[in-house]
């Protein structure tokens, strides 16, 4: 889907718009008994979700390769499987600043690009 969007619109946009879909996507988690997202709040899950989709972006824009993300989705699944997520402020604020890196580094990649091109 990301490939497809950034034809269309802007790199940010358009993994946006795969961060939204993506935690639409995984709102059944909350359903299934035992799941370990019932645990979590759903506003946290959806700023990481939306981080994660900068993340992913930016490891999709740099390599073109779909398993370097999947090795990153599994290893972030993994993390918060095994570590306990303190949701206090520090963390939103790290999570803030990393996805702030994530954008600006995708932008920079997709302007290096657009000059290759050009």
């Amino acid at each position: 889907m990301l490939p497809i969007l950034e034809k269309k619109v802007s790199a940010p946009l358009a993994t946006l718009i795969v961060g939204i879909v993506w935690v639409i996507w995984h709102i059944s988690l909350w359903f299934i008994e035992g799941n370990s997202h019932q645990g979590m709040s759903f506003i946290w899950f959806a700023v990481l979700g939306l981080a994660l989709s900068y993340w992913l972006s930016m490891v999709y824009d740099a390599t073109r390769a779909v398993m370097f993300c999947m090795i990153l989705h599994g290893w972030t699944n993994t993390l918060m499987g095994v570590v306990d997520i303190n949701q206090d402020s520090l963390y939103y604020v790290l999570l803030a600043v990393m996805t702030a890196i994530s954008t600006i580094i995708s932008i920079w990649i997709q302007k290096k690009r657009e000059n290759v091109h050009s």
